[in-house]
Parts: structure tokens; sequence; C-alpha cells
């Protein structure tokens, strides 16, 4: 079964069949433990470990930045032989990973959550994976409503551009075949 944060009926077969999921943003490893535990995919994240900019205004934050690389280390510790973390921009590890000749099934984006840096990350992707051969998702689909929701508005700007159908269900979105199920925005 899988707990609140990976819905089984909307995401759950998608990992479970992916023999390598590439997560985008780990912060500290909360989604990356979930993804490890419940699909037995092989799991490859890339982050900067250095937060958000934007959030540092923020104390709680804050005092989280200077460990959060350790931090993600020691919370993902129990599932070490299925995760490989990329201490790097999601630039740099996308190319990493694609230019490495790995296919991952799904791509889980999670990373920065702006309206540019969602859409950057997904025409980075699109470009070495031709978005058909890899399913694209992510999380946050409603986040930031005062700013229009920015990982939405990105997420449909793309889908719409490439003809690919969009669904959402909760926080979490995908863009791919099968995507016109239940949730369809399209």
């Amino acid at each position: 079964a899988f707990p609140f944060f990976l819905p089984s009926d909307f995401l759950g077969k998608d990992f479970r069949s992916a023999n390598v999921v590439f997560e985008l943003g780990a912060w500290l490893g909360k989604s990356t433990r979930w993804i490890a535990k419940y699909s037995d995919s092989f799991v490859i994240t890339v982050d900067h470990f250095k937060g958000n900019g934007k959030q540092h205004h923020d104390k709680s934050v804050l005092k989280k930045v200077p460990t959060l690389f350790e931090t993600f280390l020691v919370n993902c510790w129990n599932h070490r032989d299925s995760i490989l973390p990329l201490r790097m921009t999601t630039e740099d590890g996308i190319n990493l990973v694609f230019k490495s000749g790995l296919k991952p099934d799904i791509v889980f984006i999670d990373a920065d959550h702006s309206y540019e840096g969602v859409l950057r990350d997904l025409k980075h992707i699109w470009s070495f994976a031709d978005g058909r051969s890899v399913k694209l998702c992510g999380h946050d689909w409603n986040w930031r409503k005062e700013l229009g929701f920015p990982v939405r508005m990105a997420v449909m700007e793309f889908a719409e551009k490439h003809g690919l159908p969009v669904s959402n269900s909760g926080t979490f979105w995908k863009l791919f075949d099968g995507a016109t199920e239940a949730g369809a925005v399209q």
C-alpha cells in the first residue's frame, strides 16, 4: 500500500512498474524514501542541497540549509542501496543522467517550484528523452495560489505545446500516456 504521499490509484502503478526513477529535487528525502520503499525502483535524485534562496528568510528553513545533504543521507540511510544522490543543479543532473546513457522510466519533478524553473526542467528533460520515452510527473500542483499556481501553469503550458495529456490528483500531476484517466484537466 502506498502512503498518502504517493497516491496508489494515481501514480502507484507507474512507480511500481519503473526500474529507474529520476527525481529532481530531494530536500530532506521524504519523496525519495517513499519512492524507494514502495516502488522497488532504483532512485537517482538530484539536488544542489543549498535550499532555495527565496526560502532563506524563513528561520526554520535557514537552520536546515548547512546540513541539508547530510540530513538527506541520514533520512535515506535504510534505502542507501537503491538511492543515488547527485549533489548538483537539476540542469547538470539531467545532463549527467541522460548523457551517461541512463534511461529513467519516470522523472519526478519537485525541484525549483517557480514557473520558470519547472518549465526549464521540463524542456531540458524533453530535449534528451523525447518526452514520450519517459513518464513525467511531479508534486506541488496546488502550490502558491497567491502566485497563480506556478507549477501548474508551467506543466499546463508544456503539455499544451507538446500535445500531452495532463492530469492531477491532489498535489500530484503527470504528463504521459495514461494521463487521461480520472483527474484529466485537458
